[in-house]
């Protein structure tokens, strides 16, 4: 982060002070929100107290999801904390490129909510909160220390925590520590923010998301929409015109089909002769297509059926020989066909080759 604002939270709630990096140098730094506004508009990351984040590195199984890490280290730390985990926000890093242990930091979610209540209540959304032990530089070897007020943050390799100075010798238990100035540790703000192992603004706490979409991309959008409702009229217009074509064309060519049809004398080429002709044509009644269709499709529609002798009468009765489990089945074939506006009589079911076997007649209403 080469540009940033910095806005590092009091122990005791609201800002402390803010740094203003340009360059990934120190441009400007105030106490509390004094002259802050004149470094709005760029990205913020807030700075909690490192005494009040309580950092550990634990190994978590490689290619984890964030809501399965999250899980897994939740269940680990509730062995390290003395605080009841449902309590607790659970942060986890990401994962180490040397595949070692991910940072995972440990906050009560009241504090969480004053942190973020603060920021907001001060006008600020930050996108980021790192713990303040992060942000001093990490040596290849050993523990690094800064002063930051009452507390001595210390910084290693996977390890950071902040102490007091005498508690703090305890903890270090004689292992040597570098001491890291105030120019140091300005000048390493920019790296340090890049590389922190972890974001404590996650899970619950994570920044909502703004979808305002930009006055151009607005444009943008509108002229796509409005050409793609262009093109769809287009296509409207093209098929009716195909449509209205195919029928013309269809229509033409009925009048050909009943020209060749029909006898050739003058007149006769009039609807009624048409229907007296297709009548002749298809066969009596409703005529064979239609009738033996309607059968068709209940024999289709009706399990255990089968047809097995088909006759079709010049008084449009259609004749079916069907077989069938059980006399269920057959009733329920006449029904259905009957459904679809029908006459149909079976005969009652006889035996033939280990099936019930019936006649069947179908005809016009």
């Amino acid at each position: 982060m080469r540009e940033a604002l910095l806005l590092f939270l009091h122990r005791a709630g609201g800002i402390e002070g803010w740094i203003r990096l340009a360059g990934g140098e120190v441009a400007a730094r105030g106490s509390g929100l004094d002259n802050v506004d004149d470094h709005r508009g760029v990205p913020v990351a807030a700075v909690a107290p490192g005494e009040q984040v309580s950092l550990r590195w634990l190994e978590l199984p490689a290619g984890l999801s964030p809501a399965q890490a999250a899980a897994a280290a939740r269940l680990m730390a509730a062995e390290l904390s003395a605080q009841p985990i449902g309590e607790l926000h659970v942060a986890v890093g990401r994962e180490a490129e040397d595949g070692g242990g991910r940072c995972v930091g440990l906050v009560p979610m009241e504090t969480m909510r004053e942190w973020l209540a603060g920021l907001e209540a001060a006008g600020f959304d930050a996108g980021r909160i790192i713990p303040e032990s992060l942000l001093v530089p990490a040596p290849a070897e050993g523990l690094a220390t800064w002063d930051s007020g009452p507390v001595r943050l210390y910084r290693g390799s996977n390890e950071a925590f902040a102490a007091e100075p005498e508690l703090g010798d305890i903890v270090l238990g004689g292992r040597p520590a570098v001491p890291v100035d105030s120019d140091a540790f300005a000048a390493g703000l920019g790296a340090a923010l890049d590389q922190a192992p972890l974001d404590l603004r996650q899970g619950p706490f994570a920044r909502r998301r703004d979808w305002r979409v930009a006055p151009a991309r607005a444009r943008r959008l509108a002229m796509l929409t409005a050409v793609l409702l262009l093109i769809s009229l287009v296509i409207q217009i093209a098929a009716i015109t195909r449509y209205s074509f195919a029928a013309d064309a269809a229509e033409a060519e009925t009048r050909r089909i009943a020209a060749a049809a029909l006898p050739r004398s003058p007149g006769a080429a009039t609807g009624a002769a048409l229907t007296q002709r297709l009548t002749e044509l298809r066969g009596g009644g409703a005529g064979f297509g239609a009738t033996a269709g309607t059968l068709f499709a209940a024999v289709k529609a009706t399990p255990n059926i089968e047809l097995s002798a088909l006759a079709f009468s010049p008084d449009g009765v259609l004749r079916a020989t069907v077989q069938a489990d059980s006399p269920a089945a057959i009733e329920a074939l006449r029904q259905r066909v009957e459904t679809s506006g029908f006459a149909a009589e079976a005969t009652p079911p006889r035996t033939g080759g280990g099936r019930r076997v019936a006649d069947l007649m179908v005809r016009p209403r």
